[in-house]
């Protein structure tokens, strides 16, 4: 075991004499050298973990199909090349991780032969072509991730097999097809990710899978409504469903939120439906995924993109809030800064919203984000919004492409703590204020396309 030794150079050639080994360690070494071929005359070997150690070359195909072999390390090595072999009959193999390397090629259909395979980590770089219908044979595998290649074609519904796994990672490839309710035979799953594909049809009933806690399928193809059952799992902290089709909420509705209510320690801390075909005012039950009452812990809502309209909702305890891009017309209540109490960050830009801009939004403590931008807004900047870059440490206020009037206050504090003011495109007047000046953070001021007078 000689991790972390700070070893250089090649792997010495002496190992070789050492025949008897069953584990050996070279993680986190500068090895800038290739994987001896040796090793695979190791007959007592069981484990091999060299991570982390600048190895380049190709890898020994025949490491692979040591019989004795239960855990295989090669991960974060990113000069490594090789190929997954021809895996023999009844290997021991529980553990391979490849993860970071060069490694390319197909799955092999004889990747079903190593039934003892708990862990796959695949992730980043090169594998191409479909899962094999042999992956079936895994049934003790608790954790498969083939996330950021180049896999392609459907899931099989031999997965549904894998009763055992807990993590399932399959994001960043080109699958396609439906994700069928025979995936909900895995009930043990705690994380799964399947963004950036090509899944189309329908999201399945995940009524079965209790212990899900990420559930993240954005950036695919899939239209239809989005199952209320889904908010119901009582472990489930995070739902990204953004960059879909989805055109609403299904007709469970009522049922399901009886259901839903009943759970008093619901975990949800994020959800993100931006960039679909919601419709409609915001659901109801979304508007109780939060709130001291039942106890719940929304952090993070993200509704973009689609196609909302009403009115803006009350929504306390939630820190970032984004409600861009929809179709919301109305004016934002006088007393929205009570809701806002512990809000980072409140986008409402590229809607219809009108009137005024409430002067309780100066009392939202956290408030770094405040982006109303391309709305109708009309009045004045209210002072305490200038100084709350000094009390409350608001960063980044975008108020461009309104229907603002008056002067940008003389309000400016000795800490102001501003990276961004966008101003440009409203009817302000007047001079640009000195005390701007104690800005020194400033990234970015826009005033363009106003009335302003600067002095040189």
């Amino acid at each position: 075991m000689l991790s972390s030794c700070y070893l250089s150079g090649s792997i010495d050639s002496s190992l070789r004499n050492l025949q008897s080994l069953s584990i050996i360690r070279l993680n986190g070494n500068k090895f800038f050298a290739p994987v001896p071929d040796f090793f695979a005359y190791f007959k007592n070997l069981t484990s091999l973990e060299i991570s982390s150690s600048w190895l380049n070359g190709k890898f020994p195909e025949k490491i692979f199909q040591v019989p004795t072999l239960r855990t295989l390390d090669l991960s974060h090595n990113f000069l490594l090349e090789g190929y997954l072999p021809e895996f023999p009959p009844n290997g021991s193999l529980q553990t391979m991780k490849l993860q970071d390397t060069l490694f390319s090629g197909t799955l092999p259909p004889s990747i079903g032969n190593l039934k003892m395979l708990s862990t796959i980590m695949l992730e980043r770089y090169n594998f191409t072509g479909p899962i094999p219908d042999t992956i079936a044979s895994l049934k003790q595998l608790v954790h498969l991730d083939m996330s950021y290649n180049g896999f392609s074609g459907s899931i099989p519904n031999s997965m549904a097999s894998l009763t055992r796994l807990v993590y399932l990672d399959m994001s960043y490839n080109s699958f396609n097809g439906l994700i069928t309710n025979s995936m909900m035979n895995l009930t043990r799953l705690v994380y799964l990710s399947m963004f950036v594909n090509n899944f189309s049809g329908s999201i399945p009933i995940f009524s079965m899978t209790k212990n899900l806690d990420i559930l993240d399928l954005s950036q695919n193809s899939q239209n239809g409504q989005i199952p209320i059952s889904l908010f119901s799992l009582p472990s489930l902290r995070s739902v990204q469903l953004s960059k879909n089709q989805f055109s609403g909420f299904n007709n469970q509705f009522s049922d399901q939120m009886k259901e839903f209510c009943n759970i008093s320690s619901h975990l949800l801390e994020y959800l993100s439906l931006g960039s679909n075909n919601l419709e409609g005012p915001i659901p109801i039950f979304i508007l109780e995924l939060q709130g001291p009452i039942l106890n719940l812990s929304l952090k993070n809502l993200n509704l973009p993109s689609n196609q909302l309209q009403g009115q803006l909702p009350m929504i306390s305890s939630v820190q970032y809030l984004d409600f861009s891009s929809n179709r919301f017309h109305s004016s934002i209540p006088a007393s929205i800064g009570q809701s806002l109490a512990s809000t980072i960050s409140f986008s409402l830009s590229s809607n219809k919203f009108y009137g005024t801009i409430p002067r309780s939004i100066c009392n939202v403590a956290n408030l770094e984000v405040l982006d109303l931008s391309n709305n109708s807004f009309s009045g004045t900047i209210p002072e305490c919004l200038i100084l709350m870059s000094g009390q409350t440490h608001l960063q980044v206020p975008d108020l461009r492409t309104n229907n603002l009037n008056g002067t940008i206050p003389d309000a400016f504090p000795n800490n102001c703590s501003l990276q961004f003011l966008a101003l440009n495109e409203n009817r302000l007047g007047g001079e640009l204020p000195k005390n701007l000046a104690n800005c020194t953070m400033l990234g970015l001021l826009d005033i363009g396309n106003n009335r302003i007078e600067v002095y040189h």
